[in-house]
């Protein structure tokens, strides 16, 4: 039943919340019954609206985890201004139809 129950919460959470639903990831889908069991504070195997909050804040935090260790292209641990211009210059590219399907040139 618990199974069933945080698989519809997450049905529900991506169809609802766009920053849930925009890059919900292989990576996101396997973290999300731990940050589903993170958010449920009362264990209940449901979430009230301040738990889905939580679990909100939760995801947001991970994707700009994960947005940070794209940019960091030199892997030190910050971002350097000419890494988040690379970024922003391959994403222009990418939208302007230089990549393929595969993001390849």
């Amino acid at each position: 039943m618990y199974g069933r129950t945080l698989l519809l919460a997450g049905a529900i959470a991506l169809s609802a919340t766009p920053i849930l639903a925009h890059g919900f990831g292989k990576n996101m889908a396997a973290n999300l019954p731990d940050l589903f069991a993170q958010a449920d504070s009362n264990g209940d195997g449901k979430l009230s609206l301040d738990e889905f909050r939580n679990l909100h804040s939760l995801i947001a935090e991970k994707r700009l985890e994960a947005r940070f260790q794209k940019l960091d292209t030199a892997g030190s641990g910050t971002v350097t201004l000419d890494e988040i211009q690379a970024a922003i210059a391959a994403r222009g590219e990418h939208h302007r139809g230089g990549c393929n399907a595969q993001g390849k040139e």
